[in-house]
């Protein structure tokens, strides 16, 4: 499964925006009377600095002040230095309080300031002499109010539901650490309450020694099996790519196959190995076994009867190809659509869906792809795609 991650912009980034934002309100600003300029400019400088801090607001105040200079150092420009500098530190003096604040009560102190802004500008303009209309004036007052009061609305929706995502991957989170440490508890303690069994029976009488040599090769096989399922449990985590090396794809899966024979036939399933020479990939050898060998396991234990088992290794272009097909009980769609999730299993309380998860995580740490196709009472075909790589 792929999730989707929700990643916050830099402190850095959010800056740039905004600067950008404030010169292309300047470039885009217009004149009621070819004295007057007109533009959303305070928008960036307002919700730049109460949401970053003291820091931001004096960048933002320096670079809105820089853009304006360079439009025309005019009566504007000593005006928008005079008005900018005090919205700037009562953006100052507001912020930490501004963050404590819920919702709907910072659209209102960004709609505040900026009508304050805009009001207080209106007058400068009145006593320099400047006249305009009602409409012009309504527009310059409640212009940037109404954009500034939608920008922040929209930016608080955004947070809550980043905060939503965020808690609701955590409870993903929580629930498969849940599930992991309930299924190591329960798959661990099974081998050692055999261990534990077979060694209190070695300390009662009346057991031969080739009878007690059997309870220690049991037990023996038990440590094993418990070491099994650690090691699956480690190879969830991501392989470590410094540890990939060039792999003769063609010659591992050869020397699995050899390994896996006598189990297959005492199973009464036939092996058919077609195998391409030299394949070669980048790759973590003891991983790759431990996902292959975890595969053939599953195709030799979906046919309890018997049956034949196809193995193909091809290549084209740029890619490694291998095929593992069985003629077992085979899966449904809604089966296919959960093979490789946390602890899904087709064997029921018999499996723990490790093997499945194992090869998975493989497979994508090789940068490689899994596909399953299969049919009820018909067989899977378990499709392994990987990067194909030239020995130098």
């Amino acid at each position: 499964m792929h999730r989707k991650t929700y990643v916050k912009p830099s402190r850095r980034s959010i800056l740039i925006f905004l600067s950008l934002g404030a010169f292309v309100s300047l470039a885009l600003s217009f004149t009621f009377n070819d004295m007057i300029r007109y533009d959303l400019r305070q928008v960036p400088l307002i919700i730049g600095g109460l949401y970053l801090g003291p820091g931001a607001a004096a960048i933002l105040y320096a670079v809105l002040i820089g853009f304006r200079a360079y439009f025309g150092v005019d009566t504007g420009f000593w005006l928008a230095i005079f008005i900018h500098g005090a919205q700037t530190m009562a953006i100052v003096y507001l912020h930490n309080w501004f963050m404590k604040q819920a919702p709907n009560k910072k659209v209102l102190l960004v709609v505040f300031l900026s009508l304050v802004s805009s009001v207080g500008l209106m007058i400068f303009m009145y006593l320099l002499g400047y006249t305009l209309g009602w409409l012009e004036w309504g527009t310059y007052i409640f212009g940037c109010s109404f954009v500034a009061g939608i920008t922040t609305a929209i930016i608080e929706t955004e947070k809550v539901n980043f905060f939503l995502k965020e808690r609701a991957l955590g409870i993903v989170k929580m629930e498969t650490i849940s599930q992991m440490s309930a299924s190591i508890s329960h798959e661990v303690r099974n081998p050692l309450t055999s261990v534990k069994g077979f060694l209190q029976l070695l300390g009662e009488p009346g057991f031969s020694e080739q009878k007690r040599s059997d309870f220690v090769g049991i037990a023996i096989q038990e440590l094993e099996r418990a070491e099994r399922i650690i090691t699956d449990f480690l190879t969830l985590a991501k392989p470590n790519e410094q540890s990939f090396e060039l792999v003769n794809l063609s010659k591992e899966l050869a020397h699995i196959v050899k390994v896996f024979e006598p189990m297959t036939n005492m199973a009464s399933i036939i092996v058919k190995a077609k195998l391409e020479d030299d394949i070669f990939i980048k790759g973590d050898r003891f991983q790759l076994h431990q996902c292959i060998f975890n595969l053939l396991k599953n195709a030799k234990e979906a046919m309890p009867d018997g049956g034949e088992m196809t193995i193909l290794l091809k290549k084209n272009t740029d890619k490694a190809i291998i095929h593992i097909n069985d003629t077992g009980f085979g899966m449904t769609e809604e089966q296919i659509k959960q093979y490789g999730e946390p602890y899904f299993s087709t064997k029921g309380t018999q499996g723990t869906g490790l093997g499945t998860m194992v090869s998975s995580a493989v497979i994508k740490a090789h940068k490689g792809t899994i596909n399953v196709t299969s049919q009820p009472n018909k067989g899977t075909t378990i499709t392994l795609t990987l990067p194909k790589m030239e020995p130098e």
